[in-house]
């Protein structure tokens, strides 16, 4: 099992959320969470990415609580399409897609050809490759969620959190 929960809760402020969860999500499978709205499927999801800190448990990554798996690391592991993503103005298809390379970077975050390559590769896979110097704010919904998911997949990473 790569993922797991132990007497997990979690909440904002005095409101817990999710109480005292206990659960393994096998490795080389697609796992769905369903459940109503407001029913703590993105708060769990949260603390897998460790967006949000438990109030009490654990989440563990192959064995390893992630609060103590350093974050560079942590982020070539797991990657995070979030529910709803933001449309920042004056941001290049490209540039979005860069950011999904940050793990790899060194310390000034410059992306190299061999980077650069790659995230071609990807964008010609999700079809935004013809797209690489739109805006993102002046794309479609559609356009968008590919160049958000080419990002993801830039980020070559064996788990992605949807």
């Amino acid at each position: 099992m790569s993922i797991s929960f132990n007497n997990l809760s979690l909440g904002y402020g005095s409101h817990t959320v999710l109480e005292n969860i206990n659960l393994e999500l096998p490795s080389g499978c697609i796992t769905a969470l369903l459940g109503p709205n407001g029913c703590g499927k993105s708060t769990l999801l949260k603390s897998i990415t460790k967006i949000l800190t438990p109030t009490k448990g654990e989440v563990k990554f192959q064995g390893k609580d992630i609060s103590k798996i350093d974050t560079k690391i942590f982020s070539t592991q797991i990657s995070l399409l979030p529910q709803v993503q933001p449309i920042p103005e004056g941001i290049t298809v490209e540039t979005l897609i860069s950011y999904g390379r940050s793990p790899y970077t060194g310390f000034w975050g410059k992306v190299t050809q061999s980077d650069k390559n790659f995230m071609y590769q990807v964008m010609e896979e999700v079809g935004v490759l013809e797209l690489k110097d739109s805006y993102l704010n002046e794309l479609s919904g559609g356009q968008r969620q590919r160049a958000w998911l080419a990002m993801v997949l830039a980020q070559d990473t064996p788990y992605i959190i949807r």
